[in-house]
């Protein structure tokens, strides 16, 4: 199926309360477009949400991460994941490095602090507190039944559950011309997967749909900074491949392909699935093991043991029948 090509070509559309935005305010970035930090800990949870109320736009709530951003050391790719379930974070933002285009995470979970992120070092919890019951809307049919459970992460902040953007702030008219091109290649996962904004009057515009075939492509203008609602149809491990493309100046084209990771459930685990859980989130339908496992010479010791064990309970067996017969 051919590329299909969802929302305005400028900006996305608003939403109740805090519309998909453009945002032109200063960004809180490390100052000179440093290296994004790869992850050292095992989970930022526990920061407080990532916004600081300060400049509007449009009519949007106030923009998260505090106004000093600082640059973190850089490491390889491969360290340990940073888990993220709470506060604000543009999890798509593109910038040029070293003459390429970078998609990178913007983490502004926690208040004051901007820190930049490569996608695979990032896992995103999206807890059971962001269970909603999915409304009577046509548009959304995809994500299942009117009135079941799904987990949302919504468009408006709400305290205690990520607050899920995506941001062109970094990318200059001097050296970016046009709009950015954000598309949805895959998605790896238990359930549907959509993204989607909600107007003023509770009309849905669906951006992303896992299930009509992808890929999807949405256009986003430079300076945008803007918010959705990311729906998953059912708990588990997802995994969303996109690609962002734009072009440059002077004619060229420069694009990047990152996955992300999504872990939707409070009983979804973190970091490393469980030994019966494939990498793409779906159950291992081989039959598991009881003995030991890639250890030959342990398994031969336990069989000779056996044999041992087995022939001396022969032995003692016909020593006492004998004894009683005669």
């Amino acid at each position: 199926m051919g590329v299909r090509h969802r929302g305005n070509a400028h900006r996305p559309a608003g939403c109740r309360g805090i519309p998909a935005r453009r945002h032109t305010g200063a960004s809180a970035v490390a100052p000179d477009g440093g290296s994004p930090s790869r992850a050292t800990t095992t989970s930022v949870a526990n920061g407080s949400r990532g916004t600081a109320r300060g400049s509007r736009s449009a009519g949007t709530s106030g923009r998260a991460a505090g106004t000093r951003g600082r640059r973190r050391g850089t490491a390889s790719r491969g360290q340990r994941k940073v888990t993220v379930e709470r506060g604000h974070v543009d999890a798509l933002a593109p910038r040029l490095v070293d003459g390429g285009l970078r998609v990178h995470v913007k983490d502004g979970s926690v208040v004051g602090t901007v820190t930049w992120r490569e996608p695979a070092d990032v896992e995103f919890k999206v807890t059971n507190a962001a269970r909603v019951a999915l409304p009577d809307a046509a548009a959304l049919s995809f994500l299942g039944a009117a009135g079941g459970q799904i987990h949302l992460l919504p468009q408006q902040e709400q305290p205690g559950i990520l607050w899920i953007g995506w941001s062109t702030e970094e990318l200059k008219p001097a050296d970016i011309t046009g709009p950015v091109t954000w598309t949805l290649t895959s998605v790896t996962g238990p359930g549907p997967f959509g993204l989607f904004t909600t107007g003023s009057f509770g009309a849905h515009s669906v951006i992303f749909n896992s299930t009509d075939g992808l890929p999807d492509t949405h256009s986003v203008a430079l300076g945008t900074h803007a918010h959705a609602n990311w729906a998953f149809g059912k708990p588990g491990r997802y995994r969303l491949d996109f690609t962002v493309s734009a072009t440059k100046t002077d004619g060229s084209t420069v694009s990047d392909k990152e996955s992300y990771t999504f872990l939707v459930g409070d009983t979804t685990a973190t970091t490393t699935p469980d030994n019966n859980t494939t990498r793409d989130g779906r159950r291992n339908t081989a039959l598991a093991s009881t003995g030991p496992v890639g250890s030959p010479a342990a398994a031969t010791a336990l069989a000779l043991a056996l044999i041992v064990t087995g022939t001396a309970v022969m032995v003692l067996t016909r020593r006492r029948t004998a004894k009683e017969t005669s």
